[in-house]
């Protein structure tokens, strides 16, 4: 295998006020308008913040250590399939860090959410002796990231992915359970969902991405909200169009 890519999930504050969303990094948050806090007194609310980059000489916070490219992806349609296996069969475990019960339980959902799309032939199967793997730490990168996918090009044919770790921020407010969740609190079932999205086929898609009908590959996710544990038509049509 050659290289690293990498795909990450982040939040940016929300200033009070009609004021845009600022974010240094992320031109198309600027004409998001934001919310007034409930209370003053409260921090902001939160969104999610997806977004696909690359970049160059990166050491990441799980010490992987490989160089990175780094560009801006320039998407011109709905969703965005920019890498695929060479089959149709995904495999995963859990790191040795990532926790048992409600998060594998989430992970499991997660992965199973793209499994049961009629139209595609994609499955994901959990396997113990899987080497793409799901672990759950700090990860200190500039930006306050929640979620990392990492995935390698095969060496021999680079246009197909051989590997691919999920990393989820462990530092986070995170809510774990199926259920509603406070105002504050980033849903795990969501924000996995998104990810493995990522580690299969997906980059961000550039629909409309307002209101609680948006793809789960959206490139925001309102925190204390669960819409995008389930996917909408884009989605499907997307894993659909790389995996008939």
């Amino acid at each position: 295998m050659r290289g690293l890519h990498l795909l990450t999930a982040r939040y940016v504050p929300n200033p009070s006020g009609s004021r845009p969303c600022r974010a240094s990094r992320a031109p198309s948050l600027s004409s998001l308008a934001c919310a007034e806090p409930v209370e003053a007194r409260l921090p902001p609310p939160r969104e999610g913040r997806f977004s696909h980059r690359f970049k160059t000489q990166l050491a990441l916070a799980f010490a992987l250590g490989l160089g990175l490219a780094f560009i801006n992806v320039q998407i011109a349609h709905a969703y965005v399939a920019n890498k695929k296996w060479s089959t149709s069969h995904g495999t995963y475990a859990y790191g040795a860090n990532f926790p048992s019960g409600d998060w594998q339980n989430r992970a499991a959902e997660a992965a199973q959410v793209w499994t049961d799309v009629t139209t595609s032939s994609w499955t994901w199967t959990a396997d113990a002796r899987s080497e793409n793997v799901l672990l759950y730490q700090p990860l200190d990168f500039p930006d306050e990231l929640l979620a990392v996918t990492a995935y390698w090009p095969c060496s021999d044919n680079p246009d197909y992915t051989c590997k691919f770790e999920i990393v989820v921020d462990s530092d986070e407010n995170w809510y774990t359970g199926t259920g509603s969740l406070y105002w504050d609190q980033h849903d795990a079932l969501s924000v996995l969902t998104h990810e493995f999205g990522h580690a299969a086929w997906a980059g961000e898609t550039n629909v409309s991405c307002s209101g609680t009908n948006a793809p789960t590959m959206c490139p925001l996710v309102p925190t204390g909200t669960t819409w995008m544990r389930s996917l909408e038509q884009d989605d499907r049509d997307g894993i659909t169009s790389v995996y008939p």
